[in-house]
Parts: structure tokens; sequence; C-alpha cells
């Protein structure tokens, strides 16, 4: 059962197809038995499909992929009720996990705004993100790709972050995520000014946090004497409060040092404390 790689006579083929023991999933691909959807993703794979759009964005959001499946090709075959078929002569793409998986600015193209957009911050999220982003957009990405990124909260760990950033630029506020001050990663830092935002996630602080504890305490006295004014948010503030979030970060724009110190790097509180205090892990 599953993915039929013998070759059928013609006459045997026809006469299976039209009883249903046999389905075709697209041009030369035949299927007897119940569709695996995994099973048939990986077997398109195989065959050069590669994933994108709808069916992309549930696998990098590790959901359960359904039918149809949604695949790019640089020929051209039909659709049908178990894949959907986009047509392209570009097709940029990975391996993950042995899907052939078209970059994300590309898969974009296949998706309405809003879930574009959930594919980018999924995609592009974290330290690496834009960094990533960046190599993955060399060359002809479209317009429209290059206005949903745009559009999207790239950088950042975590929805709250993503919440909190959105909210600040409905409020003319912009901000970039997941920014390097010295040694240490801030969640937010505003954009023309010298204020930065941290977001405490749900967990942080459990007792396994200990150490995150200790090293936000360096990091945030690193950032103060640098000449920065630092805001910490908890997600359940984010969730329940961002209104109060934005007005506050509001006025710490206006009330922030206009100017940044200049510092001695060489002071080891100048650097990251893991580098100095035995026994503290970089997280």
């Amino acid at each position: 059962m599953g993915e039929i790689k013998q070759k059928i006579p013609h006459a045997t083929l026809t006469r299976k197809l039209e009883s249903g023991e046999i389905i075709r999933v697209t041009h030369g691909l035949y299927w007897q038995g119940d569709v695996n959807v995994d099973e048939l993703a990986a077997a398109l794979c195989r065959r050069g499909f590669v994933l994108t759009g709808a069916t992309e964005l549930e696998f990098l959001a590790r959901q359960p992929l359904t039918l149809p499946l949604h695949v790019v090709a640089n020929r051209r075959v039909k659709s049908t009720e178990y894949v959907v078929i986009h047509r392209s002569s570009v097709r940029k793409y990975a391996r993950v996990a042995d899907m052939l998986i078209e970059l994300p600015v590309y898969a974009m193209r296949w998706l309405g705004r809003r879930q574009a957009i959930r594919l980018a911050e999924i995609a592009y999220a974290g330290r690496e993100g834009r960094a990533r982003l960046e190599r993955h957009a060399q060359g002809a990405v479209p317009v429209r790709v290059r206005e949903i990124v745009q559009a999207s909260v790239i950088g950042a760990d975590s929805p709250p972050e993503r919440d909190l950033v959105r909210a600040l630029r409905s409020a003319g506020v912009e901000c970039e995520s997941n920014v390097r001050v010295g040694d240490y990663r801030w969640d937010i830092r505003i954009c023309g000014s010298a204020v930065l935002i941290e977001v405490d996630g749900y967990a942080y602080h459990n007792a396994e946090n200990r150490e995150t504890f200790r090293l936000d305490r360096w990091k945030a006295n690193d950032a103060t004497l640098r000449g920065y004014l630092v805001l910490r948010y908890s997600a359940v503030c984010v969730r329940e409060s961002v209104d109060v979030i934005v007005d506050q970060v509001v006025q710490a724009v206006q009330c922030a040092p206009k100017q940044l110190r200049d510092v001695d790097e060489t002071r080891c509180w100048h650097r990251g404390a893991w580098k100095w205090i035995p026994g503290l892990a970089w997280l």
C-alpha cells in the first residue's frame, strides 16, 4: 500500500483507476490504499517537487500536513484533489528533514497576506533570522514579497515580542527585533532612540532560569552604562496591557538620553558575563 513504484500495464492501470483501487495523485504518481499525507509529501519530494505555500507553512509551524499538498514545479503538471501545482521557472529550495522546502521568501508568493506574514515570522525568527532572510532574498524577489517582509516582525523569538512590535508600529514607533548591543542580545530596540525593551517569557521565573536571571542583571547594567534606557515587561503584561506599555514606551523615548556614552570595552562589565564569571553559561 502507498506509492506504486512498479510499472503497471496501461490496461490494468486504467481498470484499477476506474474501480478506485488506485488513485492518480498527479502525473506519473499513483497511490494504492489510504493516502498518508506525510508519505505522500515525501514521495512528491523524491520526484523533484518542492513543498511550498500553505503546506510549507504547516511544515515549518510543526502542524500536521493536510490535503491538498502545495508544491512548486518547473514543468506543466495538472493539479488534483491531492496536490496543487504552482508553476515557476524560479525554484530555490533547501532540504529540511528529507523534504524539499522552497525558500520562504519565494513560498510567500502563493499565500494570502496574513498567511505570508505568519510564514515570514516563523521562518525568520530568532537571532539569525534577519541574516537568513538577507541570504534568501538575494536575487529577484517579487515586490509583493518585499512588502510582506516589511510588514512582518523579523527576528523576534516569541509571539508576545511580535505583538508588542506590531502595537508600537501602529502607534508610529519604529523598532527592530533581536538587536545586539555589546555582547548581549535585546528583544527590541526603538529606532533613533536609546531605548531597549526586553519581554520575559511565561516561564522566565522558573527555578531552571536562575542563570538567565543573573545574566540579565549584568546585561541591563551594561546597557545602562552605555546610555540606554531599559524597559522590561512580562509576556502577561503584553497580553493584558499592551496599550499601557505603548504609552510608556512613547514617554520613555521622550525622556531617554539623546546620546550614547563612549565606554571602555576592556572593563569586564562591558563584556558578556559568561566570559568572566566562572560557571555562568552563555544563554
